[in-house]
Parts: structure tokens; sequence; C-alpha cells
């Protein structure tokens, strides 16, 4: 068994990490920090795109991605607003994570992220692109909330810094 000791740990720079000898060939992690100028409104229940995405290539047609992001949100003072997340596979309408019928503590005096997480199974090595999105659970009745996010100008009182969507592919 080995001890690794360390006086400091540094952040990285750059968008990916290759670690070689895992799973039987190298694994790639890309991130994509959300961007502050976010921006979305929807009272639909049909699921739209809130503009949180990431593309990966594999390096293997077999390997699995698994994809983790936090999506962020706000929905009106006074609603009853239940909230459907999604992390979809953009080319092949592949839904990867999914929670639904989500409400707020508190609705329309803070913003709330909701974390996450699925594996996609690749069948090629073209590129994929992971998306977030967001509508208004359609199955309650009287759900009757604006689900949006506004940045730095929304609400909330304290933006959510350093929100991202990540994904890491693991050869198989």
């Amino acid at each position: 068994m080995s001890t690794l000791k360390v006086n400091r740990i540094e952040p990285r720079t750059g968008d990916s990490v290759e670690i070689v000898g895992f799973g039987g060939g190298a694994m790639q992690v890309i991130e994509e920090t959300i961007p502050y100028d976010l921006n979305y409104s929807t009272t639909s229940s049909i699921y739209i795109d809130i503009g949180l995405n990431l593309s990966i290539t594999p390096e293997k047609a077999n390997s699995k991605i698994i994809i983790h992001a936090n999506t962020p949100y706000e929905t009106t003072v006074g609603s009853s607003g239940l909230v459907d997340v999604r992390i979809l596979e953009d080319s092949t309408s592949t839904t990867v994570a999914e929670l639904n019928a989500i409400g707020c503590q508190v609705p329309g005096l803070y913003w709330y992220s909701l974390n996450q997480a699925g594996v996609y199974q690749c069948s090629s090595t073209n590129q994929l692109t992971f998306k977030c999105q967001v509508r208004v659970t359609p199955s309650v009745s009287g759900n009757d909330c604006t689900i949006y996010y506004r940045g730095q100008g929304g609400l909330a009182s304290d933006n959510p810094r350093g929100l991202l969507i990540y994904a890491m592919e693991v050869p198989q």
C-alpha cells in the first residue's frame, strides 16, 4: 500500500484531464462552467433547452459516458409550481437523467439547483452533445408556475457561481 502526502493542491487549468491505464484505456473528463448570462423563462409543459450544454467525443465506440449537471432554476412567487428537469443526449434524444415533480420550498425567494447524474452507452466515436432542459410538470392539475433563471439579474440574492456540467468517458 502507498501513501500520498501533499502540502498544497492547486486548481488545474484547461478543460480536460487524461488519466492513462484506467479501464483498459485513457479516461477523459470534460467540464463546462455555467455561463453567468444564462437566461431562460417558461410556463410550458414541454421541455425547453436552458443553455447548459456539453460536448464530448468518445475515444472508444463502446465507452460509457458518466454525465453530471446542476440545473439552476427559480419559480414565481406564490406559485404551487412543480418542475421537471432532465439531461438529454441531443443526437439520439436519449434521456440520460430525469427528475420529476420537484417543488420549491419558498417560490420566488431563492434559486435552486438540482443535481442529476446518469450513464450513456456509446455506440460510436461521433461527438455527443448533452443538454439540460426544464419544464413545468404537466401531470399536476393547477400547476401554475413560471420557471425561470436570470443569472446575475434574477431575484436570488446570491448568484450560483461554479454550477457546471461535466462528462467523464470510461472506456470498456
